[in-house]
Formats: structure tokens, sequence, C-alpha cells
């Protein structure tokens, strides 16, 4: 952080715009240039927005779904409209090319808020309960679905506008507020999502965004003031998140990383495939969660998938090569870069081949490496262990699927997994038996963006679900209410003589096994 600038971007907490004296610096991760500086909050600003949040809170969730529907559509258009900058703003700040920033942050954005204009919270309808004890006939209870409180939801960098936004709509459609705590990495595009807010006219307060590191996420997990957290970010910070929320008993959602691991079977086109496993490592140049990390293809078609996936990945265009027309940007930052040279000289000290790629290229901000692909490369290796994030894909041959299920399961981490194979439906039983939050046949990330599809892990990926109706429940207070006409009950005081024996009989009746056995119980219980 540095100190603040008079141009430095304000946070927004209850409405109004808050300059801090504390500065993020923005900038290309591809030429280092300082894009601009916003604002930066630390516990008193995260304190502030919680209770601005939990202002608003009571107001908001009175205002009913149809006024909820109506600024949702308002923020909807002014995102439209405004989609040109946005995208263009993604691309300089996190450095994807603007095709994946208007396809996979504007365009999943525009479809998530249109989802919840559409539908509302028709998911989380009221449910009348089936009642199973006897001793209840004429009673009724139903299950419905009130809004928690205040969201603070810690977003990512990697997709800074989809991600968060997202869950923000879905917040607000159930009748919460929301505290927004952008990634310290794109904090240009967290200050947009409140510009976009704020345009959207908004009541002040159900929506709070307040940049910062490390230390201001931390401050929003451990706020008593907030009812649920939903997280997106690495594993070791995930388990952070969930000690804090779990040292005040606060639900969290946490979508943590991944080492993806892709099944190419024996009956694949392997040009095919090889083109859909490319796309699902490189898109993001690897900076995707979800993205295939580690591939397991079946030795009778081994030799022309990596032919295949060698030929695919050298035509990638590159962003220090093609400045206006670019398949992979930078890394985000020198540390990712550092972090993919780490695995791959691993994995070359431990016998692998580097068959594509391997050196960095000349960006100005120390980010830039080429999209690599590893062959010979073994189960120890960190490549086959540890998430990249970044443009390294491995390679590896087995004998058939049931090893390729013992390889992919091998690991702590299950997130998402793929399986390309010409029969979808053995495909499908297949991914039975992947230990995987999600697994997807002959494709890759795209999933995200339908609203509709519930998204997150298992096992160290994390717990809870955004999207669909498993994301609106997770935003949601589960609440019954049961009903019965006024009248005395049998099970009031006082405990009678009579009531027990009725009570025993009962038992008996309805659950001694066979009919003698009924009989013979009932008779005991009336002859005590």
């Amino acid at each position: 952080m540095t100190q603040s600038m008079t141009t430095a971007k304000p946070l927004l907490i209850g409405g109004e715009w808050r300059t801090t004296d504390q500065t993020l610096t923005a900038h290309n991760p591809a030429t280092g240039e300082i894009l601009g500086e916003v604002c930066t909050g630390d516990a008193a600003e995260i304190d502030a927005a919680v209770r601005a949040a939990r202002a608003a809170f009571p107001g908001w969730r009175a205002a009913g779904e149809a006024e909820r529907k109506q600024a949702l559509r308002r923020l909807h258009r002014v995102l439209a409209e405004r989609r040109d900058e946005i995208a263009d703003l993604i691309s300089r700040e996190n450095g994807k090319p603007v095709m994946e920033a208007l396809s996979a942050d504007v365009l999943v954005s525009l479809d998530s808020l249109a989802y919840y204009i559409k539908h509302g919270t028709r998911e989380l309808a009221p449910e009348r309960l089936k009642l199973q004890q006897r001793l209840l006939i004429g009673h009724r209870a139903d299950v419905v679905y009130e809004p928690a409180g205040v969201i603070g939801i810690i977003a990512p960098w990697n997709v800074p506008l989809a991600i968060p936004l997202s869950q923000v709509a879905a917040a607000l459609i159930v009748g919460n507020t929301v505290v927004l705590k952008p990634s310290e990495w794109t904090p240009l595009i967290g200050h947009a999502i409140a510009q976009l807010c704020a345009a959207a006219e908004l009541p002040p307060g159900v929506v709070n965004v307040v940049a910062g590191a490390g230390a201001t996420g931390a401050a929003l997990a451990s706020h008593p003031g907030t009812q649920r957290i939903v997280f997106t970010g690495s594993v070791a910070t995930g388990k952070k998140v969930a000690v804090a929320c779990a040292q005040r008993l606060c639900p969290c959602v946490l979508e943590l990383g991944g080492v993806g691991a892709a099944i190419v079977r024996a009956d694949a086109d392997p040009q095919l495939a090889a083109r859909g496993v490319v796309w699902s490592r490189f898109v993001n140049n690897g900076q995707v969660c979800v993205a295939t990390q580690r591939v397991y293809v079946n030795q009778r078609i081994a030799q022309p998938f990596v032919v295949a996936v060698a030929q695919e990945t050298r035509k990638l265009r590159r962003h220090t090569e093609h400045q206006r027309g670019y398949d992979v940007g930078p890394l985000i930052n020198p540390a990712a870069t550092e972090r993919v040279k780490s695995q791959i000289a691993d994995a070359v000290a431990n016998g692998a081949t580097v068959l594509v790629g391997g050196s960095c290229g000349n960006g100005q901000a120390g980010t830039a490496i080429e999209p690599t692909v590893l062959t010979n490369v073994s189960p120890q290796m960190t490549v086959m262990r540890d998430e990249t994030f970044g443009p390294l894909l491995a390679i590896m041959p087995v004998a058939d699927d049931a090893e390729a299920i013992d390889q992919a399961n091998s690991l702590p981490l299950g997130l998402a997994m793929s399986v390309w194979t010409h029969d979808v439906d053995a495909g499908a039983v297949l991914a039975r038996q992947l230990e995987s939050g999600m697994v997807w046949i002959n494709d890759g990330p795209v999933y995200y963006a339908d609203p509709t599809i519930p998204w997150g892990g298992v096992k160290e990926s994390g717990f809870g679900r955004t999207h669909g109706r498993w994301g609106l429940h997770a935003l949601a207070d589960v609440k019954v209410i049961a009903r019965s006409r006024p009248g005395p009950r049998i099970w009031w005081f006082p405990y009678t003589p009579l009531v027990q024996r009725l009570l025993d009989v009962g038992i008996a009746l309805l659950h001694e096994a066979g009919p003698r056995a009924k009989l013979r119980g009932m008779l005991r219980a009336l002859l005590r």
C-alpha cells in the first residue's frame, strides 16, 4: 500500500464515497503500467460497511421481491450500457483478452442478473411438509426461507467481475445486503462494481465495497455483524476463512483451489479432445481454479493426442506478440511466473520432457511465460500435486479407465474434472466414480456461464455452492412454521397413568414386528 493520492478511487460505504489515507496501486500485469489507485479500508472501514449493510437490511428485506428485481434490472441495464469500457478495464488490469473479458466476465454477469430478474426466488418458495408422526394428525408444518442478513463476499482476481457480481445479485434477490471485498490485484474492477451499483441507484448500504489486501478480508471474515461469508480463492486462505467463521459459528461458502484432471478415454477423438483440453488449460492463461492441469490419456491414443496438443498449443497467440489480437495474456504478477517456473524446473529435474514452451517472454512486468506442455511426468512431481494457476499442462499415459480414475482421485482436492470420450453415457458412469464437485464430459469451464448449475468442490476444494437453487439456499435461513388448531394435547401435563398406557399401546401397534407381537405388546400395555 502507498499513501493516498487525490486521484485515488474511493470506497463505497452506506451509499457514500469515502476516501482513506492508504491506497492500492493497480498495474497492467503485462507492462507494469500504473493504471490508477484505489483507497483501501482496514478493520474500521469494514466495521462501518457492515454497520451500513446491517442498517439497510430491514428496508431491503421489506422492499419485497418485485422492488429487488427492479433494482437488479437497473443494474443489468447499466452494465449492458458500459460493457465495452468494463471489458477493456478487465483486460488491462487482469490481462485476459477482451474476448474472455466479454464472455467470461461481462456476459456471465449479465446472464446471472437476467436469471434472477426473471426467476427471482422461486427456488425458495415455501414448502409444505408431509408429517409422519401420528400424534401430529391435524397439524401442519411449512418450511420457509428467510434472508440471512449481511453477506460478506471476498472475491478473486481471476474472474474479477462475474464471480463477485453474480454472488452479489444472488444475495440481493434473496433480500440480503452485501459487503464486498474485491481482490487487491484488481481493485479498479472492484471500484467499477461499486460505480455500477451507484449508477443503478441501489438504496444506500445495500451494497458496500471496501478494497484492501489480506487484512481487510480477514476483518470481514471475522466480523460478528455478517451472517454469511462467501469466499473464492486458495485453499490456504480458505482454511483461514473457515476458522474465522467457525469461531463465531457463521456459515460460509468456500470455492477453493483445484488441480483439475482430464481423463481422455481410448475411444476419444485425439484431435477434438486435444483442442478441448488446450482451451480448458490455457483459458485465462491457466489462471482458473477449474482449469485442466493433469491429463490422463489412454495409452492406445496417447501418441496422436500428445502430437495434437502440441500443435494446438503452438497456435496460441501470446499478448507480447499480438497486442490487439491474442489468446493468452500475462500472468497476474511475477510471483505467479516464479511458481510456474518452479514447477517446470522440478518436473524436468525429475525426468519430465518440455514438449512445448517452457521459456519466459519479454514482458516488462516479468509476467510473461510461454504456454507449456510436459510429458514423461510422474505422480510425485509438484505439477501433478500442487495447483499451478498458470499456463502449464502435464500429460501422463495410463493403461485404462481404472488407472485414470485412481490417479485423478489421488489428491486431497476435488473441484472440477473432465472426461473426453465418444461414448457420453459411459463417460457419465465414469464421472460418478470421480471425487469432484463437478465433472464435465467433452468440455471445460464453460459451465460457469449458466446461473442454474451449482458451482463448488469437495474435499479440500471447499464446501457449499454458488449458483442455482443451491446458491440461493446458502444465502437464506431455513425456518419452520408449524401450526395447529387451538385445543388441549394429550402430551401436555399432567402425565397420568392412562396417558402412559395409551402411549405404550401406540408404540406396540406401530413398532412391534408382526401381528402377534403387536397384540402381545398392546395387551401388556393395557394390563399394567
